[in-house]
């Protein structure tokens, strides 16, 4: 018996390496679940239509890949993506190059909380003025004691948002406790 679970507990540990192992290698290479070529990334510089990451070792051709935002349908240019901002490529290699056909671009951090606040171009979100003026999509409107997520970058003049959401309702997921500091958004 007491060879048995050590016999189990060792094929256990095995198969999850193993799992781990082909997981790690399908992302690292780009060939994700599905044999679908996608990249994950932190921009580290955009050059005409040639986004690079991972300190400029990767670049991604993104001349004639369709870009949007997380959240968002708004028109996106190569452009509009800065280093810092997060993307997800979707494509094909092509000569060694990988050739996007979708990027999904996000910004480099994303703030949720209740608004604090609202001027005429910012709202207020955990004590951070974020200017709105920037943001390519605002869904809902901006109201003190909404629940609010923003997709922002850092600049000198401080945050500026990239996509906001705003919802009316707030709900508990676990009414019974009463937990106040645990809401998430309405459905």
């Amino acid at each position: 018996m007491k060879y048995r679970n050590l016999f189990v507990t060792l094929s256990l540990f095995v198969l999850c390496l193993v799992v781990s192992a082909g997981l790690f290698h399908g992302n690292l290479y780009g060939h994700a679940f599905g044999n679908r070529p996608e990249i994950f990334g932190i921009v580290s510089s955009v050059s005409g239509s040639t986004i690079s990451i991972i300190n400029d070792k990767i670049s991604i051709d993104a001349s004639n890949a369709d870009i949007r935002l997380r959240d968002c349908d708004a028109d996106v240019k190569v452009g509009d993506i800065e280093a810092g901002d997060a993307i997800k490529a979707n494509g094909e290699t092509s000569n060694g190059s990988f050739v996007a056909e979708k990027i999904i671009m996000s910004g480099p951090a994303e703030l949720k909380g209740i608004i604090e606040s609202v001027g005429t171009d910012t709202v207020t979100i955990l004590g951070q003025n974020i200017n709105t003026a920037s943001a390519f999509c605002i869904n809902g409107t901006p109201e003190v004691g909404k629940l609010a997520r923003v997709s922002v970058r850092y600049s000198t003049s401080g945050l500026n948002a990239l996509v906001i959401n705003f919802r009316e309702e707030l709900r508990h997921r676990d009414k019974d406790r009463g937990d106040a500091d645990n809401r998430e958004y309405a459905a």
